[in-house]
């Protein structure tokens, strides 16, 4: 459904004046704004318009103050807009300071606007240009979902027929991190498996430090342009590949090299040129069900923002897996269906790498 308002402009009654000029410079960004002194008339039930506006906005800009923390109003829309969130997977909450107190707690974690005094002018203008770029992202994000958006495969020349690859993908908090520990705890004493580092550009506070390298965008692109980066590709605004120096020395080395892909519908074409490369390849799906990995995630040590990331990223996963109508084909799935499975995928999985370890002591081509 297109939104009627692109923002709500979420505040206490004593910030209105800042509010209104905040609305009124917003709008000359071209961006519509829902203010309740311009919307609610007399005899309107004001908890069923602030409801209809919550839900036609597709931002929610929370002006913070001292007065705003101990609001009832800004409350009950802070918690309306954060199950909203969670609900329809779309990212809205946007803070803004008027003053020196800090956001309220279910608002600690999300990035936020200074509007404080100098900075006033700045602030407006990040928030005009956040409101369109992820504006101009919904449309993006929605083709990157079904179809998957990456960059051309690419693999180094050379590579030995004897040499294994093994991709490991899955549905957002499946386990694949876990997964891959533990499978490098049981498997150090052969020396037959290593982790492909992957490059990446998401924040390094989140990123797995086990086996990733966050990176700025310019960094990411200088290593690509380099040609130190394969398979590269992108999911929801960040950048992927993996070190191609790592992968030259895994496969001279004889090793089996473990990968791991966010984006799961880019791996048959990685399968199908690894394949036409000589490299024997497979493929492996962690899969749970919805329910349980949203309740995982709750259950997990996330702030607000997080679990709402992660909860959209669930559901933006099923809705992109249920496009793929080939899934059973292009994968060896297994199924992590609560927080004791794990072990049975591990042991499913090392099973399978054992048996490409004994295949490559018999020389047997399993290409």
């Amino acid at each position: 459904m297109k939104k009627k308002f692109r923002v709500f402009l979420s505040h206490a009654s004593i910030d209105k004046q800042h509010v209104r000029r905040a609305k009124l410079e917003l709008e000359r960004h071209g961006i519509t704004c829902w203010l309740d002194e311009d919307e609610i008339l007399i005899g309107d039930s004001i908890v069923d318009r602030i409801d209809r506006a919550l839900q036609d906005s597709r931002f929610v800009i929370f002006f913070v103050s001292e007065i705003s923390n101990s609001s009832h109003w800004v409350n009950r829309e802070i918690q309306a807009t954060l199950a909203r969130q969670l609900e329809d997977n779309e990212s809205r909450i946007l803070p803004a300071l008027l003053d020196g107190t800090a956001p309220p707690a279910l608002l600690k974690d999300f990035l936020w606007a200074d509007l404080r005094g100098a900075a006033w002018a700045r602030g407006i203008a990040s928030l005009a240009q956040t409101i369109q770029q992820k504006c101009t992202d919904d449309t993006a994000a929605i083709e990157e979902l079904n179809l998957g958006v990456g960059f051309n495969s690419a693999v180094p020349d050379n590579i030995s027929k004897a040499f294994n690859f093994i991709i490991i993908s899955g549905i957002s908090a499946s386990g694949k991190d876990s997964l891959v520990q533990m499978m490098e705890e049981r498997m150090t004493s052969s020396h037959h498996m290593q982790i492909l580092t992957k490059y990446n550009t998401r924040n390094p506070r989140r990123s797995e430090p086990e086996y990733s390298n966050a990176l700025s965008a310019a960094e990411f692109q200088q290593l690509l342009d380099e040609g130190e980066i394969i398979f590269p590709y992108r999911k929801r605004n960040e950048r992927y590949g993996f070190s191609a120096s790592q992968f030259r020395a895994a496969q001279l080395e004889g090793c089996i090299l473990v990968a791991i892909f966010t984006e799961f519908s880019l791996v048959p074409k990685v399968v199908s040129t690894m394949c036409n490369a000589g490299a024997a390849t497979t493929a492996f799906f962690i899969k749970a069900a919805k329910q349980h990995l949203e309740r995982r995630t709750l259950f997990r040590n996330f702030g607000p923002a997080e679990i709402v990331e992660r909860t959209r990223s669930i559901r933006q996963d099923f809705a992109a897996l249920e496009q793929r109508t080939t899934f059973k084909e292009e994968y060896q799935v297994l199924w992590n269906g609560d927080d004791t499975a794990l072990e049975q995928v591990a042991d499913d999985l090392e099973q399978a790498i054992r048996k490409i370890i004994t295949l490559d002591k018999s020389n047997v081509n399993t290409s």
